[in-house]
C-alpha cells in the first residue's frame, strides 16, 4: 500500500462519512498502525545475529585454514584459497542476478555481505528497486 492509496482511500471515506466519523477512523487507523509495529520481534533480532555470527565465523575459519596450509602445505593452501574466492565470486555474481545493486554485490569481496543483509533483515527492509 502506498500513500496515493491511503489518500485514495481517505477521499472516498470522506465522501460517504461525516467530519467526525472521518476523524475517528483515521484515529483507528493510526492506533492499528502503531500497535503493529510498536515491538521490537526479539525472535528475529536474535537469529539475524546469529546468523551474522556464524557467517563471519565461517569466513575467518577459513581465511585462519588458508593461513596455516600456506607455510606447510602449498597445495591444500592454494584449494582453501580458489574454494573460497570462489565462493565470493558466485556470492556477488548471484547478487547481481537478483538485481542488488553494485555496491551491495561487491561488499561480499571484503566480507561486508553478512552485515548488510542482517541490517536489512533486521530493518524489514523493503527489496532494492531491481531485485526480484
Amino acid at each position: 500500500m502506498t500513500a496515493s492509496d491511503v489518500k485514495e482511500f481517505v477521499e472516498v471515506q470522506k465522501k460517504l462519512m461525516l467530519s467526525d466519523d472521518c476523524t475517528d477512523l483515521s484515529y483507528q487507523l493510526i492506533a492499528k498502525l502503531f500497535n503493529e509495529k510498536k515491538g521490537i520481534d526479539t525472535f528475529k533480532a536474535i537469529k539475524v545475529f546469529g546468523k551474522t555470527i556464524v557467517s563471519y565465523f565461517d569466513l575467518i575459519t577459513n581465511v585462519l585454514v588458508f593461513i596455516e596450509f600456506l607455510s606447510r602445505r602449498a597445495t591444500i593452501a592454494i584449494l582453501q584459497g580458489v574454494s573460497l574466492g570462489f565462493s565470493l565470486v558466485l556470492q556477488i555474481m548471484m547478487s547481481i542476478v537478483i538485481g542488488q545493486p553494485m555496491l551491495a554485490a561487491l561488499s561480499g569481496l571484503i566480507g561486508l555481505k553478512p552485515v548488510i543483509e542482517a541490517w536489512r533483515d533486521a530493518k524489514d527492509a523493503k527489496p532494492y528497486p531491481k531485485q526480484n
